[in-house]
């Protein structure tokens, strides 16, 4: 036994022999062995508890009481009886055959039947009208898993699918977005697309490209749908939204140029093409917005790109190509306000004397190099008709000024028409307005320029040069000036030559100078006097000695005139 271990006999080595003595010993032995086995059941007592480990494993026959009943859920030990019991229960269930239920809200149910083990629940079908508010962040990789969400809408005035706010964000200075399309530095997905009854209206490209695109017109005959790009209204005083239209800026080497901003007009595929129109904002109570059209600023020595406005060309065998209108605003009927005009500057020269200021240069179309083709394109510069009692607008074409320095010059006017390639080269006419109503036509003035405050400077000439011939046997220009034809039964125009007034204090008259072109070789040209002759009369005329102070007392010579094409002779002393 484990509390008495028996070492040899104990009665035999016991000095006493008395048989008094051995039975006591047994029943020492025996006592201790009856101890043994009490304390072996005390765990049978019932409230007892045990702790520590306790192997089982040699006992061959370990009872307890049987609990009746499936529903028993206690931490009692089950015995083979309660098992059995059991399995027995489910043996006899009837297994379930419908559809496992999706995940919702917790329920202990009250279905009898039983489900297999190999039974799988469906994912989550919840409507998108019971998804809850997020409680957290969350990203969701959906790889490559498409998701399509379509909508067959009845009900007018519905959006179908809204972001918003429930208040008012707060705290963003710029940095709060509501919706976000991104794509990674590398990727091939274009970040979004609008497609408008087929058409893709609004397309953001891979790399970046941005496509605006009104829808084709699902309707025979009709135009195709505009865009529309309008800047804010304002409130108060405060000015209308601007539109900015800025092509992207050049690389920092290798020359790269700014990205050009184009303004295109749709093409005429059997009529012409459509209008290009930049309109600025009305102005309610002020001025109208400022429509400004500039190319980029440079950065580093390379060129600011250019301006085009360009009309676009009609198809072969068609109609006549777009005209290019640039029209100054009307005044309305404020009667000391005038019409808006239209300025066509050439950009000023920089700080630096080499530098020229930008020409304005207005040249018409070519016209077509083939043998029947058309003439070129004429340039027409009309002033704006006058109202019932006002005066016609004027045009006026001035050279620029000069700079503030000694050796400035003002720029020069050139009207120069276009030239001949194997033909005759277009003329310059300046014509004065036709008046009606017995109202006298204007003149046409050629003024030379005024001099300024240097009394030694001459005012400015008018110059009326023929063309030179470069080669051949080419006739040079004429220069002609000619009155006008008189009416039916009026007087044609007079020709004056005259010269300018002296001044008002000592100054002399202009002179007039009529000078015959020099030669190299033949004869000189010719003064020709027409339709002057007069019949000699009967009164007999003998030159006499009238010659003023200084001149000479014999002819020197005879200025050669033609009278009807016919040579005479006026002596000069």
């Amino acid at each position: 036994m484990a509390y008495y271990s028996v070492t040899g006999n104990p009665v035999s080595n016991t000095r006493g022999q008395s048989p008094l003595i051995r039975a006591e010993f047994t029943l020492i032995q025996t006592g201790f062995a009856s101890a043994e086995t009490a304390v072996g059941l005390r765990g049978v007592i019932a409230g007892q508890t045990w702790s520590g480990t306790h192997d089982f494993s040699s006992c061959t026959a370990a009872r307890a009481p049987t609990i009746s009943g499936s529903s028993e859920n206690s931490t009692k030990i089950a015995t083979t009886a309660f098992v059995q019991q059991v399995l027995a229960g489910a043996a006899g269930a009837t297994y379930s055959n419908a559809t496992p239920l999706a995940n919702g809200v917790a329920d202990s149910g009250v279905g009898a039947g039983a489900a297999r083990y190999d039974h799988v629940h469906p994912l989550s079908s919840s409507t998108l009208n019971s998804i809850v508010a997020a409680t957290g962040t969350a990203t969701i990789a959906n790889g490559d898993n498409p998701i399509t969400w379509n909508w067959a809408q009845t009900t007018a005035a519905q959006t179908a699918f809204k972001f918003g706010e429930t208040s008012a964000a707060t705290g963003g200075s710029g940095s709060q977005y509501l919706l976000e399309v991104e794509t990674l530095a590398s990727s091939t997905a274009r970040p979004f697309s609008v497609t408008t009854r087929g058409i893709k209206s609004i397309l953001v490209d891979y790399r970046g490209d941005i496509s605006l695109l009104g829808a084709t017109s699902a309707v025979s005959g009709s135009a195709g749908r505009p865009i529309t790009i309008t800047g804010g209204s304002a409130t108060s005083n405060n000015d209308g939204g601007a539109i900015v239209l800025t092509g992207g800026a050049g690389g920092t080497s290798g020359g790269a140029a700014g990205g050009a901003v184009s303004l295109t007009s749709g093409a005429g595929n059997s009529g012409a093409s459509g209008a290009a129109t930049l309109a600025s904002g009305i102005g309610t109570s002020s001025s109208s917005g400022v429509v400004t059209v500039k190319s980029g600023n440079t950065a580093t020595s390379g060129a600011t790109g250019n301006v085009n406005i360009t009309v676009g060309s009609p198809a072969a065998g068609t109609s006549l190509a777009g005209i290019l209108t640039l029209t100054g605003g009307s005044s309305r009927d404020v009667q000391s306000g005038n019409s808006g005009g239209v300025v066509i500057n050439g950009g000023a020269a920089g700080a630096v004397a080499s530098i020229v200021g930008g020409p304005v240069v207005i040249t018409a179309g070519a016209g077509s190099t083939t043998t029947t083709g058309g003439a070129g394109g004429a340039v027409t510069i009309t002033a704006g008709a006058a109202g019932l009692a006002a005066t016609g607008g004027a045009v006026a074409i001035r050279g620029g000024s000069s700079g503030n320095s000694a050796n400035g010059i003002g720029g020069n006017v050139t009207i120069r028409p276009g030239d001949g390639v194997s033909g005759t080269a277009g003329s310059v006419s300046i014509t004065g307005g036709d008046s009606a109503g017995g109202y006298v036509s204007p003149a046409v003035s050629i003024t030379g320029g005024r001099d300024g405050t240097n009394q030694s400077g001459n005012s400015g000439g008018v110059v009326i040069t023929g063309g030179a011939p470069t080669s051949g046997a080419i006739v040079g220009g004429p220069v002609v000036l000619a009155g006008g034809q008189g009416g039916p039964t009026g007087v044609g125009g007079a020709v004056r030559i005259t010269s300018g007034a002296g001044g008002s204090t000592s100054g002399n008259s202009g002179d007039i100078t009529i000078t015959i072109g020099s030669k190299t070789s033949g004869s000189f040209g010719k003064l020709n006097l027409v339709n002057v002759a007069v019949a000699n009369g009967s009164v007999a005329t003998a030159m006499s000695s009238v010659g003023p102070t200084g001149a000479a007392t014999t002819i020197q010579g005879w200025f050669l005139i033609q009278n009807g094409g016919v040579d005479r002779y006026v002596p000069f002393w």
